[in-house]
């Protein structure tokens, strides 16, 4: 295999450019003579010097999905040893695969539980036992207004004996209860004085 840029060499392992940057600068692969890269030497490298537990979600998705690169057509015994040494090196320690496996699954959900903690800061999302809380007071709230109507007008409608008259009493009180309902208050958890009561 010819030699080939670094940014070639990237996608050929399946990882980022700077992590290809960050394997030279730390001696994990070397640079030939014309400051180009060898693949097979540095395919070599790479399998002995790198730890693919330590690899990036960004570098994981990237190796998943990386199409295989063309490989030229003159050398193809030295580009299928390259492949197979490094999907050999893969198959060779079952262990090891298992463990990425689960330090991935891990990190998965360490990401989830930190996105849930950004969103609450943000107050974008509330905790299951607040929203039921919530809902439990709106409810119980909306739930006195309706029924301390009756209270009010009982002795009206008694002596009121036009329908459409007592009709429209009833609308005005319903929708009067319903609109005094600050759902802004109980959002801001204040004191909500006789919502408890009866």
């Amino acid at each position: 295999m010819s030699e080939m840029s670094q940014r070639q060499f990237a996608a050929l392992v399946g990882v980022t450019h700077r992590a290809v940057q960050k394997a030279i600068e730390t001696g994990r692969i070397t640079l030939n003579t014309n400051g180009k890269i060898d693949p097979s030497t540095a395919l070599e490298q790479w399998r002995k010097n790198t730890d693919e537990s330590r690899r990036s979600f960004t570098d994981l998705s990237r190796a998943a999905t990386a199409p295989m690169p063309l490989i030229p057509a003159n050398e193809p015994d030295s580009a299928d040893a390259d492949v197979e040494s490094l999907a050999g090196a893969k198959e060779e320690d079952p262990s090891l695969a298992a463990y990425r496996a689960s330090r991935a699954a891990r990190e998965q959900l360490r990401f989830q539980r930190e996105q849930i903690e950004l969103d609450q800061l943000r107050g974008s999302i509330i905790e299951l036992a607040e929203a039921q809380r919530l809902g439990y007071t709106a409810l119980r709230i909306v739930r006195d207004a309706v029924l301390n109507i009756p209270v009010r007008v009982k002795d009206i409608v008694a002596a009121e004996t036009d329908s459409t008259r007592i009709e429209r009493l009833l609308y005005g009180e319903l929708t009067a209860a319903l609109n005094a309902i600050d759902l802004a208050a109980i959002m801001r958890d204040e004191d909500l004085g006789d919502s408890d009561g009866g």
